[in-house]
């Protein structure tokens, strides 16, 4: 039994609720938004489901809401949140 197999026979409710969703958004059921639905990063999304019971309840969060979101679930720390804080990088000169 290969890791994907495994996977789905160990976690039969996601598995299926998984396949709900990408069937909608297929069909355009689901839109996938261009921001996560927590910080407004725009950026690539993860769907998350709070219920699995449920699948086309999804919150659509980036990769580190996502990750924080599970640390919570799991009881876990959450690591400070890098990605709210705009990089030195990416601000406007202050005009002199």
């Amino acid at each position: 039994m290969d890791r994907v197999a495994k996977w789905i026979s160990k976690h039969p409710l996601q598995a299926a609720a998984r396949v709900v969703v990408a069937k909608a958004l297929r069909e355009g059921v689901l839109i996938r938004p261009k921001v996560c639905g927590e910080c407004g990063e725009r950026t690539a999304l993860i769907g998350h489901h709070a219920n699995y019971a449920k699948p086309l309840d999804v919150t659509w969060m980036c990769y580190w809401c996502r990750f924080c979101e599970r640390q919570r679930l799991l009881g876990k720390s959450i690591p400070r949140q890098r990605h709210r804080v705009p990089s030195p990088r990416l601000q406007k000169p202050t005009p002199r």
